[in-house]
């Protein structure tokens, strides 16, 4: 189950960007925004909610080009999931990624500066 709050601010259109261990990430608007903007929503697992706090709280001092800026955040409780609201980034997900890198390797080691790039 979702969060009532959350669902009651924004309405989540598309499909799943993306899935990681502790939950999925969706594209969402405000409900109340003419412009559309949109957005992506991580929606925790129930039961991840101590993981989303930690997350939340670090993610409130990052100030940095490469990495989302969260916007809002709506905190779950046993019958509902944590939502944190962020900007979303156009671009290819890094499974994919890394899975076309692979091909062109044959299925090698990634060179360093492919490595590199990545980290960087």
């Amino acid at each position: 189950m979702t969060n009532w709050a959350f669902e009651s601010d924004y309405k989540l259109i598309g499909g799943i960007l993306g899935t990681g261990a502790v939950g999925v990430v969706r594209k969402c608007v405000k409900r109340d925004d003419p412009n559309g903007q949109q957005f992506a929503a991580k929606m925790f697992r129930r039961g991840f909610n101590g993981a989303a706090d930690a997350e939340l709280e670090c993610a409130k001092y990052l100030d940095h080009p490469r990495i989302t800026k969260v916007f809002d955040s709506y905190i779950g409780d046993r019958s509902s999931s944590t939502v944190m609201v962020m900007g979303l980034m156009q671009g290819k997900d890094l499974r994919s990624e890394a899975e076309s890198r692979l091909e062109k390797v044959e299925r090698k080691m990634f060179p360093k500066e492919t490595m590199f790039d990545w980290l960087t």
